[in-house]
């Protein structure tokens, strides 16, 4: 007994309807996840070509710095908070981290680090603090003597102004991030992972529009990144805070931030309702 008459090739699956042949499937820089399991083993794809995860040392310094998180901070001594930060960010942007041990205030060992990192075929170097001009800022020093290129040293950018970047003599890039923890979190984030991304032939990031909640007002002459809080109101749109909090050395927004804001350097006061560019925490 038929209850209903079928459509004419109902319920027929024709070769080619899912993918054609010749289709393309995954782009040059194309981050695997899941999703893409899926049709590659639907399809036979046993093997696809990848990037090797890069090697990037990443070497913090300063005398005033410690790593044992347990112990009593001396009068004068501040926890390595960039070496867990920096290490967590660049594992979860899919690089292979060393941590090196901390440089204290000396030029010289500042030297040796520079020599073990060629030594081992590092593909980027990145370092936290003793970037600036003060009299124990040594990285600038060091590097040249090395025979590194620096290529741009101190750039108009809010935190973060003293960032530099270099080629080793061994072609290995080198990244000097200024030690305050938001400065270096912005150094790691619109800096290293941009490397990552080029290195990897991805796609340039595009920010995510949003209105601004509240306002904000700098001075004309510097990019500021800004910490800020994303959400999306009931009609789909955009909608960001700029945190409390914005000094370079604070870090209790990161508790509550899942954003960063960039705001060009010719801006001066933003109105509540403007609209702002933002970037997730992670690329």
């Amino acid at each position: 007994i038929f209850t209903a008459q079928p459509e004419h090739a109902q319920h027929i699956r024709r070769a080619g309807e899912d993918f054609r042949k010749g289709a393309f499937i995954l782009a040059a820089g194309t981050r695997l996840t899941p999703a893409h399991i899926l049709p590659l083993a639907t399809l036979g794809i046993a093997h696809v070509t990848v990037y090797k995860k890069p090697k990037i040392l990443f070497i913090p310094t300063g005398t005033e710095i410690i790593d044992d998180l347990a112990a009593s901070l001396a009068n004068g001594q501040i926890y390595n908070s960039n070496r867990f930060y920096a290490q967590a960010f660049l594992q979860e942007s899919d690089a292979e981290v060393t941590v090196h041990d901390i440089i204290r205030d000396d030029l010289n060992a500042f030297a040796k680090a520079l020599a073990h990192a060629q030594a081992a075929h590092y593909d980027i170097v990145v370092s936290s603090g003793a970037v600036s001009a003060g009299s124990f800022d040594f990285v600038k020093d060091g590097l040249e003597q090395s025979g590194a290129q620096i290529i741009y040293h101190k750039i108009k950018l809010k935190p973060g102004k003293p960032n530099l970047l270099a080629t080793l003599p061994s072609g290995a890039l080198y990244f000097g991030l200024p030690g305050n923890p938001a400065a270096t979190a912005v150094g790691l984030r619109f800096f290293v992972a941009e490397a990552l991304r080029i290195i990897r032939r991805q796609k340039p990031e595009a920010p995510v529009q949003a209105r601004a909640l509240n306002g904000f007002t700098k001075k004309r002459g510097l990019h500021m990144v800004l910490k800020g809080r994303l959400e999306y109101g009931p009609d789909g749109s955009a909608r960001v805070d700029f945190l409390d909090g914005q000094e370079s050395f604070k870090v209790n927004p990161f508790l509550s931030m899942n954003c960063w804001i960039h705001v060009a350097e010719d801006q001066e006061d933003i109105k509540a309702g403007a609209i702002v560019e933002t970037y997730a925490l992670m690329p």
